[in-house]
């Protein structure tokens, strides 16, 4: 892959890993505030992480075979809307438990890119770039 078309991939694979790992860990310095808006205990607070981590696991190898079957940009790209979308969607919530619903869909979205990115990059590069490429794009 050549020009343009290269630095687009990267570029979009590093805001991607960025915007995963940053609704990942976003609850983590507001997690008290949860808590008091919502009445909740530290543990059924902590619940909007592990939504969020168990839909993302969960979601590997599934991603990794629709990837196969209808291409890693298309997977991707949903992911991250799915992602984006339940994540925004989080901050509006109007109680614990649909925040922790809505962590699990953004989990799921997440869960996407790895398999995807990785995949991409595998069809996009030759072997001599692909470790190169995959290390800028996981600095994200």
């Amino acid at each position: 892959m050549q020009g343009s078309s290269s630095r687009l991939v990267i570029a979009a694979g590093w805001l991607g890993w960025f915007s995963v790992f940053f609704v990942r860990f976003a609850p983590s310095p507001v997690l008290i505030l949860i808590e008091r808006d919502f009445s909740a205990s530290h543990s059924d607070a902590s619940l909007v992480f592990t939504g969020h981590l168990m839909a993302y696991a969960i979601m590997q190898i599934p991603a990794g075979i629709m990837s196969d079957l209808i291409g890693p940009t298309r997977v991707m790209v949903l992911g991250l809307i799915a992602m984006s979308l339940s994540s925004i969607a989080i901050g509006l919530s109007p109680g614990l438990m649909p925040m922790i619903a809505l962590a699990f869909i953004a989990g799921l979205g997440a869960g996407t890119f790895y398999t995807t990115s990785t995949s991409l990059v595998s069809v996009s590069f030759p072997p001599r770039e692909r470790g190169r490429v995959l290390g800028i794009i996981y600095s994200g």
